[in-house]
Parts: structure tokens; C-alpha cells; sequence
């Protein structure tokens, strides 16, 4: 996925898994990426870790040279900013929305895939991520000719379904021909970031 090492979720053991995944990874680096340095105890919140598995996280990122820790938190090693940018010119987001008829829950969070309309089949696989991380549902679009399109569905959500929420999703994330979006629900805006981050993984690939 873009270049992220597989050592970073591998087993380390026979029997013995990392408790945390590759979406884990990402959005790890994607936040460092944006807020720049961090202490751990937030990291963890915002990523749905318990400190353990935060400490086993950052480990592992420093082992690899993309993550620096000091007195002030921890934060991207120049490895890590330089995959940071070569995933900022893939994704965009992901940001909470006013999802309307999209949201399947109190809070959504969507983003953006460049490119990662030809990877979408029918959106099961990006919902099946979703829900793996305690998502309550992910609706999948592709953004071609102009239009919001649901694969298997409608060819032009604004003109079937109406409301703002495509001008929500226009504004946020500045849609181009042939990207992909993943609109992910949840009780909490934490879960339902990293709900869309599970989900939108499954297209980097």
C-alpha cells in the first residue's frame, strides 16, 4: 500500500498478531503528517489505541525510521514526511461531513481516493473494512463525467436523491474524474475517521 512496509503488522511470533492494523498505520502517518508532533496518550485517542498498542505502533514506525519521538511527542522522521507527501497526492481527507442521506450513523467521515474509481467493484469490500473497525456502515461513490455515481446504483446521486450533502462533499473535497470516495458512519467522529480510513485502504492497494 503505497509503500508501507509489511514488517509493520507482521507477526512477530507464531500465535502472537500486533493489535493494530494496517488502517492503524495510516492514519497514524497521516495525522502525525498533519498536526506535526503529538504525545502518545493523544495519538492513541485518535487512533482508538490503548497504550500498549500505541507503544507497539510507534515501535515499530521508529524501527522502520519514519517516526522521531522527543520530550515534545512524537513526529515524522523525513522517511516518514516524504511518504506522508506521496500519500497526501493520493488522498484527500478524511473529513467529517454533514453526510445526510449517506449517513447510516450520529457521525461520518469521508474520503477521497485519486484515482480509486477503477478499483471500485459494487462497495462491498470498502464497507466490509469499514465495519471490521466498528464502523456502522460505509457508502462507496466514484465521481465521473461530473457526477456522483453508486456503483450498481445510480448513475447521478444529486439528481436521484437531492440535498446538500454533494455540495458538502464538492467543497471538502474537491472531486476530480475517475477518484473515489468513502463516506463512513459511526457513533463517534474518531471511529468514523477511522472507519473511512480502513475502507479507503482497500483502494490504495
Amino acid at each position: 500500500m503505497l509503500g508501507l512496509p509489511g514488517e509493520l503488522v507482521a507477526q512477530r511470533a507464531p500465535g502472537l498478531a500486533p493489535s493494530f492494523g494496517q488502517h492503524h498505520v495510516l492514519l497514524a502517518l497521516l495525522v502525525l503528517g498533519r498536526v506535526g508532533s503529538m504525545g502518545r496518550m493523544r495519538l492513541g485517542r485518535e487512533l482508538g489505541l490503548g497504550e500498549g498498542a500505541v507503544r507497539n505502533l510507534l515501535s515499530r514506525l521508529r524501527g522502520q525510521g519514519l517516526v522521531a519521538a522527543d520530550r515534545s511527542g512524537c513526529r515524522l522522521a523525513e522517511k516518514g514526511l516524504k511518504l506522508y507527501r506521496r500519500l497526501r497526492r493520493r488522498l484527500v481527507g478524511p473529513h467529517p461531513v454533514r453526510a445526510g442521506k449517506l449517513a447510516l450513523d450520529k457521525h461520518a467521515c469521508a474520503l477521497l481516493i485519486r484515482g480509486g474509481a477503477s478499483r471500485v467493484k459494487l462497495g462491498l469490500e470498502q464497507r466490509d473494512e469499514g465495519i471490521k473497525v466498528g464502523g456502522s456502515g460505509v457508502v462507496t461513490l466514484i465521481y465521473a463525467g461530473g457526477k456522483f455515481r453508486i456503483p450498481g446504483g445510480s448513475e447521478d446521486c444529486e439528481r436521484d436523491y437531492g440535498g446538500p450533502e454533494w455540495e458538502e462533499l464538492r467543497r471538502r473535497l474537491g472531486p476530480r474524474e475517475g477518484d473515489a470516495i468513502v463516506v463512513a458512519s459511526a457513533p463517534s467522529e474518531e471511529r468514523a475517521r477511522l472507519a473511512a480510513v480502513a475502507a479507503g485502504a482497500s483502494l490504495l492497494r
